[in-house]
């Protein structure tokens, strides 16, 4: 019998069989495996660009996103501070406009 997502969810969520699920056929698996911050140098590398957000979320594999092909992995970089100085010509408005507001505020701070 197989789990469901939810009974799978509640197994990663405990640190069980993390290893299996860090290659489950369902995206949404694999997000809440990198919710709990494991495998993420497998997941970096995901198919699927929710789970490359995630992993970018936790901070990891930012060098490897930030060139990314999905604005929206971009976007959860920029959003971490990494690559400002690239993102901020970025062809993404949105990827765009968060890395030039958040260099924006990095210079606020060195003047003040």
């Amino acid at each position: 019998m197989s789990k469901t997502f939810e009974e799978k969810v509640k197994e990663i969520k405990e640190g069980k069989n993390l290893d299996k699920y860090l290659h489950d056929e369902s995206w949404t698996v694999r997000m809440a495996v990198a919710q709990q911050g494991y495998g993420l140098d497998i997941l970096v590398h995901d198919e699927y660009w929710l789970v490359r957000t995630e992993v970018a979320r936790q901070g990891y594999g930012l060098d490897i996103l930030v060139n990314d092909e999905d604005w929206y992995v971009r976007l959860a970089v920029a959003e971490q501070g990494y690559g400002l100085d690239k993102l901020s010509s970025d062809p993404d408005y949105e990827v765009r406009a968060k890395a030039l507001d958040l260099l924006a505020k990095d210079n606020e701070e060195l003047t003040k």
